[in-house]
Protein backbone atom coordinates (compact mmCIF):
# COMPACT_ATOMS: atom_id res chain seq x y z
CA UNK A 1 0.00 0.00 0.00
CA UNK A 2 2.73 2.56 1.16
CA UNK A 3 4.90 1.72 -2.73
CA UNK A 4 1.47 2.41 -4.45
CA UNK A 5 0.57 5.68 -2.33
CA UNK A 6 4.47 6.93 -3.21
CA UNK A 7 3.47 6.17 -6.74
CA UNK A 8 0.74 7.82 -7.06
CA UNK A 9 2.32 10.96 -5.31
CA UNK A 10 5.10 10.77 -8.27
CA UNK A 11 2.51 10.37 -11.09
CA UNK A 12 0.66 13.01 -9.69
CA UNK A 13 3.72 15.66 -9.57
CA UNK A 14 4.43 14.33 -13.17
CA UNK A 15 0.79 15.41 -14.32
CA UNK A 16 1.03 18.48 -12.54
CA UNK A 17 4.60 19.57 -14.34
CA UNK A 18 2.75 18.51 -17.28
CA UNK A 19 -0.14 20.31 -16.78
CA UNK A 20 1.74 24.07 -16.68
CA UNK A 21 4.50 23.10 -19.29
CA UNK A 22 1.42 22.99 -21.91
CA UNK A 23 1.44 27.09 -20.80
CA UNK A 24 4.85 27.62 -21.66
CA UNK A 25 6.23 29.25 -25.20
CA UNK A 26 7.93 26.48 -27.86
CA UNK A 27 11.30 27.69 -28.63
CA UNK A 28 13.77 26.42 -31.24
CA UNK A 29 16.75 24.73 -29.62
CA UNK A 30 19.00 26.39 -31.74
CA UNK A 31 18.31 29.25 -29.88
CA UNK A 32 17.75 27.73 -26.20
CA UNK A 33 21.48 26.79 -26.16
CA UNK A 34 22.82 30.03 -24.85
CA UNK A 35 20.29 30.40 -22.62
CA UNK A 36 20.28 26.80 -21.46
CA UNK A 37 24.12 27.29 -20.72
CA UNK A 38 23.90 30.09 -18.44
CA UNK A 39 20.79 28.66 -16.84
CA UNK A 40 23.24 26.03 -16.57
CA UNK A 41 26.55 28.27 -15.29
CA UNK A 42 23.92 30.10 -12.98
CA UNK A 43 23.67 26.77 -10.88
CA UNK A 44 27.09 26.21 -10.60
CA UNK A 45 28.05 26.48 -6.98
CA UNK A 46 31.27 25.86 -4.49
CA UNK A 47 31.15 22.13 -3.56
CA UNK A 48 31.66 21.01 -0.04
CA UNK A 49 33.85 23.30 2.08
CA UNK A 50 35.10 20.60 4.16
CA UNK A 51 36.09 18.36 1.28
CA UNK A 52 37.35 21.68 -1.08
CA UNK A 53 39.29 19.03 -3.15
CA UNK A 54 35.61 17.96 -4.59
CA UNK A 55 35.18 21.40 -6.35
CA UNK A 56 32.33 22.87 -7.76
CA UNK A 57 28.99 21.09 -7.92
CA UNK A 58 25.54 21.86 -9.64
CA UNK A 59 22.91 22.79 -8.06
CA UNK A 60 20.46 21.52 -10.73
CA UNK A 61 18.16 24.17 -11.15
CA UNK A 62 17.59 25.27 -7.33
CA UNK A 63 18.99 28.65 -7.12
CA UNK A 64 17.95 29.70 -10.85
CA UNK A 65 14.98 27.40 -11.71
CA UNK A 66 14.24 27.66 -15.42
CA UNK A 67 11.21 25.50 -16.94
CA UNK A 68 11.35 25.16 -20.86
CA UNK A 69 9.43 23.36 -23.62
CA UNK A 70 12.19 23.10 -26.42
CA UNK A 71 11.34 22.54 -30.28
CA UNK A 72 14.17 19.42 -31.38
CA UNK A 73 15.27 20.24 -35.34
CA UNK A 74 14.25 18.03 -37.96
CA UNK A 75 18.18 16.59 -37.69
CA UNK A 76 17.39 14.94 -34.69
CA UNK A 77 14.71 12.23 -35.82
CA UNK A 78 16.22 9.80 -37.41
CA UNK A 79 17.98 9.89 -33.48
CA UNK A 80 15.14 9.72 -31.51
Amino acid sequence: QRKRNAWTKVMQRYEDFNERSRDLRIEALDTMVPKLIRNMEANIVDGNPKRPETGKTMTYGKLNPQTFRIEIPDRFFDIF
